[in-house]
């Protein structure tokens, strides 16, 4: 039985030299072509077709036939370090995995469409699958957020009815010009009712958390508005952890409204969603500007409680007028206003020490969280290597998702995750 997993790492400008030679690393550790790739970048290599230049160099050292699946993300760790620019690859050779790729396009416009696009590629060799356990591991495009000439983003628009306007223009843009809501759950959805007994873990592809643009590979080929999946089967057990370090504070909310499919909070006990929330925090509003924002809601979302009692935060995306925009979905029928310290947000996982016994281990690690742990990124990493010298690759996503064998499908904010085998 064989397991073997090599990373690659480049922060070279050059594309197809960045290429070179993370794929040269990656492939050093393995003693046959590899039996997957798992290939994340930074938006940076965009330009002039950086992309594409790095997936044509790839499969220069590679069979044409040689599965690949990944996307943009904010920024990644792996083994040697932490970076937010650069490229990073896992090759993986095994004759313990059995595997199948698949690719949905247009997954804001039509996520279900998408998911059975993407199921019709993978079904025939799935059903051919001889080994137990089953993981469907996903990179879909993630949220993008309204944008005006000279702004990266808009996270505050105070005016009432431009605010008003935006949820329109939201939900038109998502739609016409898929640049929006990501619907994930709508599209994994579909995965877990034609396979529930399946184990689902990934995440949602991202830029520099402009949150602009995003881009997803497939193969030998970039794409937008998409979700690729890598399915695999072994016999080896498959382990997910997810945490998020944030404890509610005061009693549940029970009153409340969303929109746009559950992105948006209208209302909160009868109030704007807005004006109720700093009220709960005790705040002013002048606390918050366009250049705190992120740093100052990430420690203090809301959250909601799902049908077994789990609490999952959704931070505030932007505020458009008087409504709370979430990145994720708000479900339940309880909220509540969470806490949370930088001390917690460092920790990357429950039970690290699992990951001893795997063969690999792949993190999502919210971007955000990210963005507000700056340095502290480093005592992240840190923590990794003190329970586990197994090869890994965390990646900075927009949203994070993971679900065991007949749950529903939790797409998460603000979380950190992982995926692993034992033995």
């Amino acid at each position: 039985m064989v397991f073997e997993v090599g990373i690659g790492t480049s922060q070279n400008w050059n594309p197809e030299e960045a290429a070179e030679e993370v794929i040269k690393e990656a492939l050093s550790k393995l003693s046959k072509p590899p039996t997957f790739i798992l290939l994340f970048s930074t938006i940076h290599y965009e330009k002039n077709k950086g992309f594409q230049k790095i997936l044509d160099t790839i499969y220069k050292h590679v069979p044409k036939e040689t599965a690949l699946v990944g996307g943009t993300v904010a920024g990644f760790m792996n083994n040697k370090g932490c970076y937010t620019r650069g490229l990073t690859t896992l090759t993986c050779y095994s004759d313990e995995i059995e595997i199948a790729t698949g690719i949905g396009h247009n997954t804001k416009r039509n996520p279900k469409k998408a998911a059975k696009e993407c199921m019709n590629q993978i079904e025939k060799k799935v059903s051919e699958f001889k080994l137990e356990n089953m993981a469907i591991i996903n990179f879909i495009s993630g949220v993008t957020m309204p944008q005006l000439p000279g702004k990266n983003r808009i996270v505050i628009l105070k005016n009432k009815f431009l605010g008003m306007f935006s949820k329109f223009l939201l939900s038109l843009s998502t739609i016409v010009f898929q640049k929006g809501v990501a619907r994930e759950e709508e599209f994994l959805s579909e995965f877990r009712k034609k396979y529930p007994n399946s184990y689902i873990f990934g995440g949602s592809t991202v830029d520099n958390n402009v949150f602009s643009k995003s881009y997803e590979f497939f193969n030998k080929t970039v794409n937008k508005h998409s979700g690729v999946v890598l399915a695999m089967k072994t016999n080896r057990k498959i382990m997910l952890s997810s945490t998020h370090g944030f404890v509610p504070e005061g009693e549940p909310i029970t009153s409340f409204k969303t929109a746009l499919w559950d992105r948006i909070l209208t209302t909160i006990q009868g109030e704007s969603a807005v004006k109720k929330y700093f009220k709960l925090l005790g705040w002013s509003r002048d606390l918050i500007d366009e250049k705190t924002f992120h740093r100052r809601v990430i420690f203090n979302p809301l959250g909601y409680e799902d049908s077994e009692g789990e609490i999952h935060p959704f931070v505030a995306g932007a505020f458009l007028g008087e409504t709370y925009v979430s990145g994720g979905p708000i479900k339940g029928k309880k909220i509540y206003l969470l806490r949370t310290s930088g001390q917690r947000l460092c920790e990357p996982a429950d039970n690290l020490g699992a990951l001893q016994k795997s063969p690999f281990a792949l993190f999502t690690f919210c971007a955000s969280r990210m963005e507000t742990l700056r340095n502290n990124n480093y005592e992240v990493h840190k923590r990794i290597l003190e329970k586990s010298n197994a090869p890994f690759i965390l990646v900075a996503t927009t949203g994070e998702n993971i679900s065991f064998p007949n749950k529903e499908i939790q797409n998460l904010m603000i979380t950190s995750n992982f995926f692993a085998l034992g033995e």
